[in-house]
């Protein structure tokens, strides 16, 4: 289950379908969801924290949820849905800062990323690994 098909959440998508993964994806964002529709991938309007569309999205039989929604508070709700249950689902959740994702982790997350410390050191890679005359080829 992918919460949140959006900038990252886009990027998941697209690597999940590549993989031939069967993702089903929750978004709050009506023209996600219509695009999402328009290309034949299970799709849901709604909010994550709704039980009802946990339900839907059959959350706790989900081998895995992955959550790029920014709002720890939904965040921590989702876990709260998904850990109750004691299955082995596994949860991946996006922290704005390290205090979040201590929070997080505390909270049951199986991993937390850190959106700009990411970019951040994929930054740093491309400079460490290229000349810089070189780096606009990269695009």
């Amino acid at each position: 289950v992918l919460v949140g098909a959006n900038r990252i959440g886009q990027s998941i998508l697209d690597s999940l379908k590549s993989l031939n993964h069967e993702v089903v994806v929750v978004d709050f964002d009506p023209d996600i969801i219509k695009r999402l529709e328009g290309q034949n991938i299970d799709s849901f309007f709604g909010d994550i924290t709704d039980l009802d569309i946990q339900e839907v999205a059959q959350l706790v039989s989900a081998k895995l949820v992955i959550s790029t929604v920014p709002d720890i508070e939904d965040n921590l709700l989702l876990l709260k849905g998904v850990k109750k249950n004691k299955n082995r689902v596994k949860v991946i959740v996006v922290a704005q800062d390290d205090e979040e994702a201590r929070q997080l982790y505390k909270e049951g997350a199986d991993y937390v990323v850190l959106p700009h410390l990411a970019g951040g050191r994929h930054i740093a890679k491309i400079i460490s690994e290229n000349k810089i005359e070189n780096i606009g080829r990269l695009r």
